[in-house]
């Protein structure tokens, strides 16, 4: 998602949480807010689409997003590795909108966990840790490490 869609489909905050979505824009120790701004200002994909609600429960402008999710939005990913499909036909979709236990449809990902440490997943990324110093959602391209308790970030 980037600011054209959170814009036009005037989705709240509630809904919408700033995200990491490549290795390439995590390129110090660090990632901070300012970093992620950045990245926003250059009109980049920021933020993920984040509603763990019933479509009953939910405001006309969210649901508006999640049908231009049924019929519009296409998967970016290349067409050999399955892309270009309606995104709530992607199979990540599929399989969520299955499981009825955990989700309530394609366009639930059931929440997130905090992590403030992470590091790139694919092996052309320079491997280093880096904290993460702002609540953002990490893209599937990111090994997170989540400590058993909670630590404060300025401690030394």
């Amino acid at each position: 998602m980037n600011t054209i869609h959170t814009d036009f489909f005037r989705v709240k905050k509630e809904h919408v949480y700033p995200a990491l979505i490549s290795a390439r824009y995590a390129k110090w120790f660090t990632f901070t807010r300012d970093d992620w701004e950045q990245i926003k200002e250059k009109g980049s994909r920021c933020y993920v689409f984040m509603c763990h609600a019933p479509r009953e429960k939910l405001p006309e402008n969210v649901l508006e997003y999640i049908r231009w999710g049924e019929t519009e939005c296409r998967t970016t990913i290349r067409g050999t590795r399955g892309g270009g499909k309606i995104c709530s036909q992607a199979l990540a979709c599929q399989a969520r909108d299955k499981d009825k236990s955990r989700f309530y449809g394609w366009y639930d990902l059931g929440g997130f966990r905090e992590s403030p440490i992470f590091m790139p997943y694919y092996a052309q990324y320079c491997h280093r840790f880096t904290l993460l110093q702002f609540q953002a959602m990490l893209d599937a391209d990111f090994i997170v490490f989540i400590s058993k308790e909670k630590m404060p970030i300025d401690e030394h």
